[in-house]
C-alpha cells in the first residue's frame, strides 16, 4: 500500500504489476501522512493531519472501521504478530490494541516530534527517533529503556531508522542486537551489542562515501529478516548494500550499489522471506527487487551495475523475427499509396504538434518562472523574517540571563551581609553575658568573704567574752540576781540579735538574687545596699562588743548563763549551718535554672530574630520573583509564538515545495510525452 503528493492511497498486486484498489478522500485537501498494512492485509491504518483512521480492506474498497483522535500522527506501524500497532504523534509514542483498538501504553523521552518507529521482530521491544537526534528504545515487557541505544543520540536530525534484536529464549550464536540511524549530517550511526553476556555497545560511524555525489545523504533503511544485509536509500536515488552487523574491527563492509530512481528514496521495505524489495521515491514510481542468495559472494567490482546481486523484477521483453509472410503486387501497391497519404497527414500532424508543443513549452516555462519568481521572492521574506525572530529572541534571552545573574548576585551578597550582622550580635550577646557572669561571681566571692569574716569576728569575740568571764567569775557570783535580770535581757536581746541577722542575711540574698537577674545599674544599686547592711552590721557588732565589756562588771553568776548560752549557741549553729547548706542548695539550683531559662531566651530571641528577618528576605524574594516570573512567562509565550509563527511559515514553504515538485514531475511527464510523440514523429 502507498500514499502520494496527490492525495490518494493504493493497493498493489506486486506480481500481477496491477494496482488492485485506489481510495481517495471525498474531501479535498486531506492528505494522507501516513499509513500501515495490517500482516494479514485485511486492515489498514491511514494518518490524516486531524485524525487517525482505521479502515477494512474489502474487494470493493475501504471500508471505516474505527477512528482514532490522534492528531499529527507522523509514523504509524504494525507489529510483526498484528496484535499491535504504534503511532508517533509529536513527542509521544502511543501504543494501541489491534483487537479493542484502546491505548496500552504512552511512551516519552523525545525532545522534538518522532517520524520513524521501528518493532523488533519478536514484538517485545520498539525504537523510534525523530527530529531531535534521540533515539528511543524500549523493552516492552519490563516496560525499561534500552540504555544501549541512547549512545545513538546526535544534535543533527536522524531520516531513518533500522533495528534488528534476536528473539528472546534462544540462545543460538549470534545474539547481537544492531541499531542504526541515519542524520542529515549525511552520516549512518550504528550501535551494536551482546544480549547474552552483556558486553559493552560498540558505536560506528560511516560518512557519505562510494559513487554518491557529496550533497547527498540516507534517506531510507531496511534491515533483512535474517539480518545479513542492511539497505539504505540516499537522497540522489542510490540503493547501497551493506553487511549486517559491522565486522568486528569496526569496518562497514560495501557490498553493492545501484541507482534506481531520479530523486530521494522515501521509503525501504523487505519482504518477511527476504525475497524482494520494495523501494519508492520522490519520483513517484516503485520498484520492485529481488535479492539473489548469493548477494556475498558476488565481486565488489560488479556491484555498482547490480548485475548478479539485484535484479529488477519488471525486467524486459523481447520481440521474435521467425515467421515469414508473402504479399501481393497489388496489395504493396496498395500499401505504398496508403503509406504516402499516412506520411502527408504524417507530416501535417507534426507541424501541428511541434507548434502546439512550442507554445505549451512556453506557457509551462512563463508559469514555471513566476513560480519560481514568487518561491524566490517569499523565501528572501521569511528567511529575514526569521533572522529578524531570531535576533529579537536572543536579545530577549540575552537580557533574562543579565536579569538573572543580577538577581542572583544580589541574593548571594544580602544573603552574605545579613550571616555578618547576625554573627557581630551574636558575638555582642555573648561578650554581654559572659561581663554579666563575671559580675555576678564576683558579688558571690564577696559576699561569702563578708559572712566569712563576719563569722571570724563572732568566733573571736565569744572566746574573749570566755576569758574575760573566767577572769571576773568571782566577781559575778556576787551579782547573781542582777545579772539573771540582765541574763534574761540580754537573752532577749540577744535573739533579737540573731533574728535580725538572719532577717537581714534573707534580705541580703534575695537582694543579690533580684541584683543577679537585672541590668548593671541595678546590680551597682543592689551593691551600695549591701555596703549599706555591711556598716549597719559593723555598727551593731561593735555596740554588743562595748556591752560585752559591760558586762565584764557585771555578776559573775553570768557562768551558769554562759553555758546555757554555749548549747543554745551550738544549737543555734549548727541550725545556721543547717540553713546555709540549704540556702546554698537553694542557690545551686537557682542558679542552674537561671542559666538554663536566660540561654532559653537567648536562643528563643536568635530564632525569633533569624525567623523574621527570612520572613523579610522570603517576603522580599517573593516579590522580587513576580515581575521576573511575568517576564519569563512573556518570554516564553513569545517564544511559543515565534515557534509556532515559524512551524507556519515552515508548512507553508513545504507545501509550496511540494506544489513546485508536482509541477516539476507534471513538466517532467510532459517533456516524456513530448519525447516519446517526437519520437513517434520521426519513426
Amino acid at each position: 500500500v502507498t500514499c502520494g503528493s496527490d492525495h490518494s492511497v493504493r493497493l498493489w498486486h506486486h506480481e500481477n504489476r496491477h494496482c488492485e484498489l485506489l481510495y481517495q478522500e471525498e474531501q479535498p485537501g486531506v492528505k494522507p501522512c501516513c499509513l500501515a498494512l495490517h500482516p494479514s492485509a485485511f486492515q489498514l491504518i491511514i494518518g490524516f493531519p486531524e485524525q487517525t483512521r482505521l479502515y477494512s480492506v474489502i474487494f470493493q474498497g475501504l471500508k471505516p472501521l474505527h477512528v482514532l483522535s490522534l492528531s499529527r500522527c507522523q509514523e504509524v506501524r504494525y507489529a510483526h504478530g498484528g496484535h499491535q500497532f504504534a503511532c508517533a504523534a509529536g513527542v509521544m509514542i502511543i501504543i494501541y490494541s489491534a483487537i479493542s483498538f484502546a491505548s496500552l501504553y504512552t511512551l516519552s523521552g523525545h525532545l522534538l516530534p518522532a517520524s520513524c518507529v521501528v518493532w523488533a521482530a519478536d514484538d517485545l521491544s520498539l525504537f523510534s527517533t525523530g527530529s531531535g537526534g534521540t533515539v528511543c528504545a524500549w523493552d516492552l515487557v519490563d516496560m525499561l529503556r534500552i540504555e544501549e541505544a541512547s549512545q545513538l543520540n546526535h544534535a543533527s536530525p536522524n531520516q531513518a531508522l533500522a533495528a534488528s534484536l534476536p528473539r528472546r529464549g534462544t540462545n543460538t550464536p549470534p545474539n547481537v542486537a544492531f541499531v542504526v540511524v541515519a542524520s542529515t549530517d549525511g552520516t549512518l550511526r550504528a550501535v551494536s551489542w551482546d544480549t547474552v553476556t552483556g558486553e559493552g555497545a560498540r558505536t560506528r560511524d560511516l560518512q557519505m562515501i562510494m559513487d554518491i555525489p557529496p550533497s547527498s545523504m540516507f534517506t531510507a533503511l531496511a534491515i533483512s529478516s535474517s539480518a545479513k544485509y542492511l539497505f539504505g536509500g540516499t537522497s540522489a536515488g542510490t540503493i547501497c548494500v551493506f553487511a549486517c552487523p559491522v565486522t568486528s574491527s569496526g569496518d562497514w563492509e560495501h557490498l553493492a550499489e545501484f541507482s534506481l530512481h531520479s530523486s530521494a528514496v522515501n521509503v525501504l521495505c523487505i519482504s518477511d522471506d527476504d525475497m524482494h524489495l520494495f523501494t519508492a521515491g520522490a519520483d513517484g514510481v516503485i520498484f520492485v527487487v529481488r535479492i539473489c542468495a548469493d548477494l556475498i559472494s558476488q565481486p565488489h567490482e560488479d556491484a555498482t551495475d547490480g548485475q548478479g546481486i539485484l535484479s529488477n523484477k519488471l525486467g524486459s521483453t523481447s520481440v521474435a523475427d521467425d515467421d515469414l509472410v508473402q504479399v501481393s503486387l497489388f496489395e504493396l501497391q496498395k500499401n505504398a499509396d496508403t503509406m504516402a497519404d499516412l506520411a502527408r497527414q504524417l507530416e501535417s500532424r507534426k507541424t501541428e504538434n511541434e507548434f502546439a508543443l512550442r507554445r505549451k513549452d512556453m506557457h509551462l516555462e512563463s508559469q514555471l518562472k513566476k513560480a519560481q519568481d514568487a518561491q524566490s521572492v517569499q523565501l528572501a521574506a521569511a528567511h529575514t523574517r526569521l533572522k529578524k525572530l531570531n535576533e529579537e529572541y536572543e536579545t530577549s534571552m540575552q537580557e533574562c540571563h543579565a536579569i538573572a545573574s543580577r538577581k542572583a548576585s544580589h541574593h548571594v551578597q544580602v544573603t552574605h551581609d545579613l550571616e555578618n550582622q547576625y554573627e557581630h550580635k551574636l558575638a555582642l550577646e555573648m561578650e554581654r553575658y559572659d561581663a554579666l557572669s563575671e559580675e555576678i561571681e564576683a558579688v558571690q566571692q564577696r559576699c561569702e568573704g563578708l559572712l566569712e569574716a563576719q563569722q571570724t569576728q563572732h568566733l573571736i569575740a565569744i572566746r574573749n567574752a570566755e576569758v574575760r568571764t573566767k577572769r571576773v567569775e568571782k566577781e559575778l557570783r556576787q551579782q547573781i540576781d542582777r545579772l539573771h535580770e540582765d541574763a534574761r535581757h540580754n537573752e532577749q536581746m540577744f535573739r533579737e540579735v540573731l533574728d535580725q541577722q538572719e532577717h537581714e542575711y534573707e534580705t541580703e540574698l534575695q537582694q543579690l538574687m533580684t541584683a543577679a537577674q537585672t541590668e548593671l545599674s541595678t546590680e551597682r544599686e543592689s551593691t551600695a545596699e549591701a555596703r549599706g547592711l555591711i556598716q549597719t552590721r559593723n555598727t551593731k557588732i561593735s555596740r554588743l562588743e562595748k556591752r560585752m565589756d559591760e558586762l565584764k562588771t557585771s555578776s559573775h553568776a553570768r557562768n551558769v548563763v554562759l553555758t546555757a548560752e554555749k548549747v543554745r549557741n551550738a544549737k543555734l549553729e549548727a541550725t545556721l549551718r543547717h540553713f546555709k547548706r540549704h540556702m546554698e542548695e537553694r542557690e545551686s539550683t537557682l542558679e542552674d535554672k537561671e542559666l538554663s531559662i536566660l540561654k532559653l531566651r537567648r536562643k528563643n530571641v536568635t530564632l525569633d530574630n533569624f525567623r523574621f528577618v527570612l520572613d523579610h528576605r522570603v517576603q522580599q524574594l517573593m516579590e522580587e520573583r513576580g515581575p521576573v516570573t511575568t517576564h519569563v512567562g512573556g518570554l516564553e509565550a513569545h517564544i511559543s509564538a515565534m515557534y509556532d509563527e515559524l512551524e507556519s511559515e515552515y508548512y507553508k514553504m513545504k507545501r509550496q515545495g511540494q506544489e513546485l515538485d508536482s509541477k516539476e514531475l507534471k513538466i517532467h511527464t510532459l517533456s516524456r510525452e513530448v519525447a516519446a510523440l517526437r519520437g513517434f514523429l520521426r519513426e
